[in-house]
């Protein structure tokens, strides 16, 4: 995806006020406003795939892929291709921090969950066209 900046120094909330404003999906890295561009089929098949293995592993927490808008600290708020909530959200994107993911040779780690999943069990499923 190319990211390119648009808009210099937005505040968090000045960004949900602009973008809410707008057709098109916007990002803020830190305080700067980058346009987002969409992905390939291919893409969304692995982040579904992603977003189910991780909905069966935390059943008692929320699971979202693709369209939803996450503040990952004061000033950025992204839209990353998986989301697990567990606890509270709002529809403002107010999510709290992110976690990241560490992949090995043959299995997924979600580091701040404690769980691993096989990397078949995302690209298994996965049709090429």
């Amino acid at each position: 995806m190319v990211r390119q900046p648009i808009v210099p120094e937005f505040t968090g909330e000045e960004y949900l006020g602009w973008e809410s404003a707008r057709p098109e999906k916007y990002e803020l890295h830190v305080r700067f406003i980058v346009s987002f561009a969409g992905g390939t089929l291919r893409h969304n098949q692995i982040a579904l795939a992603i977003r189910d293995v991780l909905k069966n592993k935390l059943p008692s927490c929320a699971t979202f892929a693709l369209d939803v808008k996450t503040r990952i600290e004061e000033n950025a708020y992204s839209y990353p291709d998986v989301v697990v909530v567990c606890g509270g959200a709002d529809d403002r994107g107010g999510m709290g921090g992110a976690w990241r993911t560490t992949c090995y040779d043959d299995e997924m780690r979600a580091d701040v969950y404690g769980i691993d999943f096989p990397l078949d069990e995302i690209y298994g499923p996965i049709h090429t066209a």
